[in-house]
């Protein structure tokens, strides 16, 4: 979206084509009360420059409101805080010299100014060597399998170092406190904002659109095919995961659809939970157990609550997986079964009476999987076939995922198209 309301402003015609019946894609929102609210969790750091330029420039800078959160770890059968530097020392299953490295570890990682020379270093290898085998087994190794299950020993720590310096980064501003960013309404009201950008500068949205096949001749782009009808375009951004671009652009050079084929997804499901009292005071608790059937606990409402929520408490159990196992396939009422005797764990108190609603959401290609040398196969912009670019979240490496480095990745292949 940003990177179409970009090209639109500079006079470009744009059209966004949009299988489904909303736009958002991972940030796309759902009614809840007398409101709106993602499918998936999303916040802002206050280092997120992308975005928050971007919400400043639509004037929405009004509607974006800063909390400081609350983080906790569990860790057999005990939620420990787990946001502050302070917290360390109320990790009682570590050892005084485990807590020392632990911090230690933590520091260099959010003051290292970039972590590419990490990218052949697999994050297991370097967490173990530099942290502690305590340090390791109890909290690393669970949360990265949790993440990325049999690929986490593989997984590069370049991607590990981007997710410190990223929380890293939003602390120092505010101390030893952690202040995360939300638009009252949702995020929804930024998507609509450039939705509305979008068709002031004479760009055209399509949803039920689905593009079916990139059509090449002679080296070139010339048309897309959806589930409407045919339509020639100069230039196609393809933002598409990966696998589903190789799938319908059929006449791609061998070496290049190789490359792109490593590439690969974890999927996401994601139960999100209304109830009528808070499961704990904590916004994010990472859930160090690979016995458990979700990695992370996100209670919305305890960190940016709203007077449209109705005072009901909005809480995200989401769980990385691959499509062919059996709980991607649950129905809401099987997937709350499955949590269940999970949820009494974190808090034993809690029964079932307490749901006033169930919604399950879950997304194929959600996560990619950032292995060790991934900068070998990190595609550019641009593909081999003229006219045709690539913006995924594929791409945003060595950092993860988020709003803030979707909007900074459409903002660089519109400056790399506008002018280039």
């Amino acid at each position: 979206m940003t990177l179409a309301y970009r090209l639109a402003k500079k006079g470009f015609n744009v059209s966004v084509f949009e299988k489904e019946e909303t736009l958002g894609g991972l940030a796309r929102i759902v009614p809840f009360e007398n409101a709106s609210i993602e499918a998936y969790y999303h916040h802002i750091f206050n280092n997120d420059v992308d975005v928050i330029e971007l919400i400043d420039e639509l004037n929405l800078s009004d509607k974006l409101v800063w909390k400081f959160s609350k983080m906790g770890l569990f860790y057999q059968g005990k939620l420990y805080p787990f946001g502050k530097p302070m917290d360390l020392f109320g990790l009682d299953f570590l050892s005084l010299v485990d807590k020392f490295k632990f911090g230690l570890n933590i520091v260099y990682l959010q003051r290292k100014r970039t972590g590419k020379k990490f990218d052949g270093v697999p994050a297991s290898h370097w967490l173990k060597k530099y942290s502690s085998k305590k340090v390791f087994q109890t909290v690393w190794e669970p949360l990265l399998k949790q993440k990325f299950e049999e690929e986490s020993s593989e997984i590069s720590m370049a991607w590990f170092w981007g997710k410190m310096r990223t929380r890293g980064a939003s602390r120092r501003k505010f101390g030893s406190k952690e202040q995360l960013g939300y638009i009252t309404g949702s995020f929804g009201v930024l998507i609509e904002a450039l939705k509305e950008k979008i068709i002031q500068y004479g760009g055209q949205i399509h949803c039920n659109s689905e593009v079916c096949e990139f059509v090449i001749s002679n080296d070139d782009v010339s048309e897309i095919i959806t589930n409407k009808g045919k339509t020639s375009f100069d230039i196609v951004i393809n933002t598409l995961p990966i696998p589903v671009f190789l799938g319908i652009t059929p006449h791609l050079p061998s070496e290049y659809r190789k490359k792109l084929s490593a590439i690969k997804y974890k999927a996401v499901v994601c139960l999100l939970l209304e109830l009528d009292r808070p499961l704990s005071d904590l916004y994010w608790t990472n859930i160090s157990s690979t016995d458990f059937p979700f990695g992370v606990v996100v209670e919305h409402t305890n960190c940016f609550d709203d007077e449209k929520y109705n005072g009901k408490k909005v809480i995200y159990f989401s769980k990385y997986l691959n499509t062919d196992q059996e709980l991607y396939h649950f129905s809401e009422e099987h997937l709350l079964n499955s949590f269940l005797p999970y949820i009494t764990k974190i808090n034993p108190k809690f029964e079932t009476s307490w749901i006033r609603d169930i919604k399950a959401f879950r997304d194929e290609y959600a996560q990619p999987i950032m292995k060790t040398n991934y900068l070998n196969i990190l595609p550019d912009f641009q593909t081999p076939i003229k006219n045709l670019y690539l913006g995924t979240i594929a791409q945003i490496y060595p950092e993860d995922r988020g709003l803030n480095y979707s909007v900074r990745l459409g903002n660089r292949i519109a400056n790399h198209i506008i002018y280039d």
